[in-house]
């Protein structure tokens, strides 16, 4: 019987936006379960843990940008340690 490993990473599709105003850049890594909408005014970004809404005001972004990549993070192992039970002695009657 052959036992396959486990890969060392999860692979995970995000979606990275980036908004630019006067002087400074702002961030956002969205996973699956994220979604944002732009709409005729504004830029709202759901994200959902921790559940947060971020509302962005298109009149103050100078621009913004949008791309899809693949995310890999390792895989948390469990180590197990098997700690001997002790020996319950009772005593003679």
């Amino acid at each position: 019987m052959d036992i396959v490993s486990p890969p060392a990473v999860i692979e995970e599709t995000v979606t990275d936006i980036d908004i630019g105003f006067s002087g400074s850049i702002r961030s956002l890594t969205l996973r699956a379960a994220d979604s944002y909408a732009l709409t005729g005014d504004t830029l709202e970004v759901t994200i959902q843990d921790p559940f947060e809404i971020i509302t962005f005001f298109r009149p103050q972004m100078q621009w913004y940008s949008r791309r899809q990549r693949v995310m890999r993070r390792p895989v948390k192992t469990a180590v197990i340690r098997s700690t001997p039970v002790p020996a319950t002695v009772c005593p003679p009657a």
